[in-house]
């Protein structure tokens, strides 16, 4: 099944991105055996890699949807979150900053880095009731 999983990746990503994606992947489908990511419902497999990247990949088709650079000085990638229908993705860093992309373009919209610097080690998609659109917390050790 891993080798079906990785023909559709480019020959080119590195080694530990694809052992990352198939990682990845196995979490979100429960099983590493057929399904959809993102928990059967034919969602993206979304990872990150040493090389700075953030990349989606599509388990039904094997095909990667779309990869965002970060700038690897600022940090270690360790978590992210994706919101608008699947429109923007943030991420947060080892070194605490935080990156907010419009994945539709793959265009980084804007940058920040956490008050106390800390690593940023999870993140979580809010919405606000009297908003439409939703909010995005980022935090270090202290949340």
């Amino acid at each position: 099944p891993s080798s079906s999983l990785l023909a559709g990746l480019p020959p080119d990503l590195p080694a530990f991105c694809r052992e990352a994606y198939l990682r990845a992947y196995r979490r979100e489908s429960g099983s590493g055996r057929g399904g959809g990511g993102g928990g059967g419902g034919g969602g993206l497999v979304v990872y990150s890699c040493e090389d700075g990247s953030v990349r989606a990949v599509d388990p039904r088709t094997g095909g990667e949807a779309w990869v965002l650079r970060h700038e690897q000085r600022l940090g270690l990638l360790q978590s992210w979150v994706a919101g608008g229908g699947g429109a923007w993705l943030a991420a947060g860093s080892s070194t605490g900053h935080v990156a907010l992309w419009d994945v539709r373009y793959s265009l980084r919209l804007s940058s920040w880095r956490e008050p106390a610097r800390g690593r940023i080690l999870s993140m979580a998609y809010a919405s606000q009731p009297a908003a439409p659109a939703g909010s995005a917390a980022a935090g270090g050790g202290g949340l």
